[in-house]
């Protein structure tokens, strides 16, 4: 199994709940060895549940890591609009003109509403969604949608996610250098999702856009180059 690729920086958590064992004095040597090989299994226990709950301990096993899509909301349906839209989206000018996919429309878009009101449209699916995805690289803190973003990438497949990791990698390509985080966690979260997806049985397409959004981020000090999964 290849090595995980690292978000920096790197947060790492302990595991709990590991009781050493006390020699007694009057333990026999057998006795002793009996409680030595339990503590040796139970820190290896231990340590495989650790690294089957992470990203990087599941590589390309097809299931989804249940964290990474614990409290996301489901995704947005991008082939038909919503049943009751939001008039706001229907009535304001930056967003009509933008669902066109001009790119000047969608710069336009992205100064009017910035990450937070990009997001808000991309929930609403349809016409609406497709051009918040596309007007978000424009955004000056897109950033603050990368999250969002690595859950719905995770929850789409083919031409769809495709569509997704373009963005994504669109906004890792820009992003800012240095500062206080938009989104703690945020980015680190998203490139989770993208190792994940370059790991998977997803279209060799899809794995390729996601290693050159993983690069994307090494480039800017995120990741670690030599730990970006290589697609075949």
């Amino acid at each position: 199994m290849g090595s995980a690729c690292t978000a920096h920086p790197i947060h790492a958590t302990p595991i709990r709940g590991t009781i050493i064992p006390v020699h007694a004095p009057n333990r026999s040597h057998g006795q002793h060895m009996d409680a030595t090989r339990g503590f040796v299994r139970s820190r290896f226990l231990l340590l495989s549940i650790a690294l089957t709950a992470s990203v990087g301990g599941c590589n390309g096993c097809g299931k989804t890591p249940s964290g990474l899509l614990a409290d996301a909301a489901p995704p947005p349906h991008f082939s038909r609009p919503p049943a009751q839209p939001d008039p706001r989206f229907t009535t304001d000018v930056f967003w009509t003109t933008a669902t066109d996919d001009d790119p000047m429309d969608l710069g336009a878009l992205a100064d009017h509403e910035g990450a937070t009101g990009l997001l808000e449209g991309l929930e609403q699916g349809g016409p609406v969604g497709l051009a918040a995805l596309h007007a978000l690289p424009y955004a000056s803190d897109a950033e603050l949608a990368l999250r969002r973003l690595g859950e719905i990438a995770l929850q789409t497949k083919d031409d769809r996610q495709l569509d997704v990791l373009v963005t994504v990698r669109r906004i890792a390509e820009g992003a800012r250098q240095g500062g206080e985080p938009l989104d703690p966690g945020g980015p680190e979260a998203c490139i989770q999702a993208l190792e994940f997806i370059a790991k998977s049985g997803a279209p060799k397409g899809n794995r390729y856009e996601a290693e050159a959004a993983l690069r994307a981020f090494a480039y800017r000090g995120a990741v670690d180059p030599a730990q970006v999964p290589a697609v075949d």
